[in-house]
C-alpha cells in the first residue's frame, strides 16, 4: 500500500473534520469516501460495517484508515490504487466531478460570448453551441468512446474537482443567472470561488449520451435514476436550489427540480444533506426592494402561499406522474410545500439582513431611507421569528434598530414617527428576547412621548403603542387593563378615521382577545369575526396575523360549545402557517395541541394520541422542549396512551 494514499484522504478527513480529529460519525465518513472513491454507496458502507461503530455512530479515524490500508487485503490495495490514480488525474471521469465557481464566472461566460451568445442565453441555447462542442472529439474517460462530458474536458483544481455542492436549477434560467447566483452563494458562505465546485447536470452528464439514447427511444429506468441521484446527492452533501423570481420561482413548476428537492430534504433529517437556497443578485435587489417597505411583510405571505409543488409540469407525462405520486405517497405535497415555504423564508430574511449591510456600507442607502428599511425588514423578522434560531434573529433586529436609529440622528430626523416605531420594534424585541416587561414598558411611554411632542398621536403608530401597553398587561394577567389599551387604539384609529387600516384589524383582535379571558365568549367572538371581514377585504387574511385570529375563532367556537366548527378553524390555522413556512412556531405548537385538545374531547382517543406526539415533534424541531406547552403536550400524550392501554386490556 502507498502511504501517500492514505495521507491524501487523512487530508480530506482532517479538512472535514479539522485537524486532530480522532473519531468521525458515520454519515460524515460516508460523504467523504464517497467524494473520494469510485465506489457506489452501498459498497461504502460495506466498508464501514467492519470496523467498530460506537452507540453515539461515530468510527474510530484511525481503526478505519489502518483496515482500509491494511496490506494484506487485496480488494483495500485495488481501492487505494484506484483512489492514487484519481487523486493525480483531477478525479477525471469521477461521477462526482464538478466545475469551479471560478470557471464558471469567468471562461464559461466567455466561451459563451465566443459563439455569439449573451449571458442571457439560457441553458437550452448554449447546449449544442457551448457544452457538447467542448467533448466533441474528446474520448470520454467513464466509456472510452467518443464524446466527453463538459466537466471531463477541464484540468487544474482552480477549474474542477470533486464537487462541493449540487445545483438544483432549470435549463430555462439564463448562464449568467447562474454565475451570479452562484458567485453569490460564494461570498454569503465565504468560500473560495477556486475551491467551490459544482455538480451542474448540463456540465456533468454526458449529453452526446443523452442525445444518443434520445434518438434511439431509450430512457433510463425511473428507479435507477432515483437510486442514482439520491447516492450523488449523498455523495456531495449539499444542494444549492436556485430560485427565481423570488416572487414566484419558475423553478417549482419544474417536475423535476420538485423531485430534487424532495430527495434533499428526505435526507436533511438524516443529516446528510444541507438545503440552501440561492438567487441571482439581481432577484436579491428585487426582493429587498419589495419588502423593505412598510407593507412588505403581505407580500412576503403571498409569495410563500403561492408555492405548489402538486401544480408543477414536466416535459415528459410519465415522469410527471411518477414523480408526483412519489411526493404524494411520502411526505405529501403539503409537508414538501411546507419544507420550502419555510427554507425560502429564511433565506428571505438573510438576504434582506445582508443587503441592508452592504446598502449601509456602500452609502447607497441613508438617512430616513435606510431607517425606514430597516423598520420594514426588522418588523418582517419579528413575525417570523421563533423556529430553532431566536437568538440570532433577535440579535440581528436589534441591529437593525441600532442602524436606523443611528442614520435618523446622523441626518437630525430622530424624532419623527419613523424614530418612534423603531423604539417600539426595540422595546418588543427587548421583550421577547429578555422577558424584561419593565424595560420595554419605559421605551413604550419614551415613545409615546416623542409622539405627543410631534404632534402624531393620532397615528397608526400611536395606536399601536396602546397595543403594545395592552399586550404588556394581558401577559401579566391584567385583562380589564389590557381591555382598556386596546379600546383606547380603537378610539385612535377612528378619530383617525383608519377603520380600513390593517392594524385596525389587529386591535378587534386583540379586544377579542381580552374579552376571551374575561370569558366574554360571544362578545370575543363578535369581534374575531369583525377583525375576519376586515382583514378578507383588505387582502391580509392570508398571513401570520390572519393564522393567529383563525386559531382564536376555532378556540371561541370550541368554548362554546362548536367543537366540529372550533376543530375546523384550529386545523385551517395549523394548514395556513404551514403553508406560510411557520409550522414549527410555537403558536403552531399551541394550534396542534388545540387540534388534539378538540379531537380528544370529540371521543377521537387515537387521532388525537397522532396529534399529540405532532405537537411533540414540532417542538423539538423548533427548539421549544423548555416551553410549557411542550411539556402539555408530552403530559397529554403520556396519559391518552396510558388510557388506551387499559382500554385494550
Amino acid at each position: 500500500m502507498s502511504l501517500s494514499a492514505r495521507d491524501e484522504i487523512q487530508l480530506v478527513f482532517e479538512a472535514a473534520l479539522g485537524s486532530g480529529a480522532r473519531c468521525i460519525p458515520v454519515a460524515l465518513l460516508e460523504r467523504v469516501l464517497t467524494r473520494v472513491l469510485l465506489t457506489p454507496i452501498p459498497n461504502i458502507r460495506l466498508l464501514i460495517q467492519q470496523v467498530p461503530i460506537s452507540a453515539e455512530g461515530q468510527v474510530v479515524l484511525a481503526d478505519f484508515l489502518d483496515f482500509l490500508f491494511a496490506d494484506s487485503t487485496e480488494a483495500f490495495d485495488k481501492v487505494s490504487n484506484e483512489t492514487r490514480d484519481t487523486i493525480s488525474a483531477d478525479y477525471l471521469g469521477h461521477p462526482l466531478r464538478g466545475v469551479s465557481v471560478h470557471y464558471l464566472t469567468s471562461q464559461w461566460l466567455i466561451e459563451t460570448e465566443a459563439v455569439g451568445l449573451s449571458r442571457d442565453a439560457k441553458v437550452y441555447d448554449i447546449e449544442p453551441l457551448v457544452i457538447r462542442a467542448k467533448g466533441e472529439g474528446q474520448t470520454c474517460p467513464r466509456d472510452s468512446r467518443p464524446g466527453a462530458a463538459y466537466v471531463d474536458c477541464l484540468h487544474g483544481k482552480d477549474n474542477v474537482g470533486l464537487a462541493t455542492v449540487m445545483l438544483s436549477y432549470t435549463w430555462g434560467y439564463t448562464v449568467g443567472d447562474i454565475a451570479d447566483c452562484l458567485q453569490s452563494f460564494c461570498i454569503t458562505h465565504s468560500l473560495d470561488p477556486k475551491r467551490t465546485y459544482v455538480w451542474i447536470c448540463c456540465l456533468c452528464i454526458n449529453q452526446h449520451r443523452v442525445k444518443e439514447s434520445q434518438a434511439k427511444g431509450v430512457s433510463v429506468p425511473f428507479e435507477t435514476f432515483r437510486r442514482e441521484f439520491g447516492e450523488r446527492v449523498e455523495g456531495i452533501g449539499q444542494v444549492l436550489a436556485m430560485m427565481s423570481p423570488w416572487y414566484a420561482p419558475r423553478y417549482l413548476t419544474r417536475v423535476w427540480c420538485d423531485f430534487e428537492l424532495y430527495v434533499a430534504t428526505s435526507l436533511i433529517s438524516s443529516d446528510k444533506c444541507k438545503l440552501h437556497v440561492g438567487m441571482p443578485p439581481s432577484q436579491e435587489k428585487g426582493l429587498f426592494e419589495a419588502l423593505s417597505h412598510a407593507e412588505g411583510t403581505v407580500d412576503l405571505w403571498k409569495s410563500l402561499l403561492g408555492i405548489r409543488i402538486e401544480y408543477a409540469e414536466a416535459s415528459v407525462a410519465e415522469d410527471k406522474d411518477r414523480i408526483l405520486t412519489l411526493i404524494s405517497d411520502g411526505p405529501g405535497f403539503h409537508e414538501l410545500n411546507s419544507k420550502v415555504a419555510l427554507a425560502l423564508q429564511q433565506w428571505m430574511m438573510d438576504t434582506c439582513y445582508k443587503e441592508v449591510e452592504l446598502r449601509r456600507h456602500s452609502g447607497t442607502l441613508a438617512g430616513r431611507e435606510l431607517a425606514r428599511a430597516c423598520r420594514a425588514i426588522g418588523k418582517m423578522m419579528l413575525k417570523v421569528t421563533g423556529q430553532g434560531s431566536e437568538a440570532e434573529a433577535y440579535e440581528r433586529m436589534a441591529d437593525l434598530v441600532k442602524i436606523g436609529t443611528d442614520a435618523l440622528k446622523d441626518a437630525g430626523e430622530e424624532e419623527t414617527v419613523t424614530g418612534v416605531d423603531l423604539i417600539c420594534l426595540g422595546a418588543r424585541v427587548v421583550n421577547f428576547a429578555t422577558k424584561k416587561s419593565a424595560d420595554a414598558k419605559r421605551e413604550y411611554h419614551r415613545a409615546q412621548h416623542v409622539l405627543e411632542k410631534i404632534g402624531a398621536t393620532v397615528t397608526p403608530t400611536g395606536a399601536g403603542i396602546e397595543v403594545s401597553f395592552g399586550d404588556l398587561a394581558k401577559d401579566s394577567g391584567q385583562y380589564e387593563k389590557a381591555l382598556e389599551h386596546y379600546n383606547r387604539a380603537k378610539q385612535l384609529f377612528e378619530q383617525g378615521g383608519m377603520e380600513r387600516y390593517h392594524g385596525y384589524a389587529a386591535v378587534l383582535r386583540e379586544i377579542g382577545s381580552a374579552k376571551k379571558r374575561l370569558k366574554d365568549y360571544a362578545g370575543a367572538l363578535e369581534e374575531f369575526k369583525a377583525a375576519r371581514n376586515l382583514m378578507t377585504e383588505l387582502g391580509t387574511a392570508d398571513t401570520k396575523d390572519g393564522s393567529t385570529l383563525i386559531e382564536l375563532i376555532g378556540i371561541t367556537k370550541y368554548t362554546l360549545g362548536d367543537l366540529t366548527g372550533g376543530l375546523d378553524e384550529i386545523e385551517c390555522a395549523i394548514q395556513l402557517r404551514e403553508q406560510l413556512g411557520l409550522g414549527r412556531t410555537t403558536a403552531a405548537v399551541w394550534g396542534i395541541f388545540h387540534q388534539g385538545t378538540i379531537k380528544k374531547k370529540l371521543g377521537q382517543f387515537k387521532d388525537a394520541a397522532k396529534v399529540f406526539e405532532k405537537a411533540i415533534h414540532t417542538a423539538e424541531a423548533g427548539g421549544h422542549t423548555s416551553t410549557m406547552i411542550y411539556k402539555k403536550c408530552k403530559g397529554e400524550l403520556s396519559a391518552l396512551q396510558q388510557s388506551l392501554r387499559e382500554g385494550e386490556q
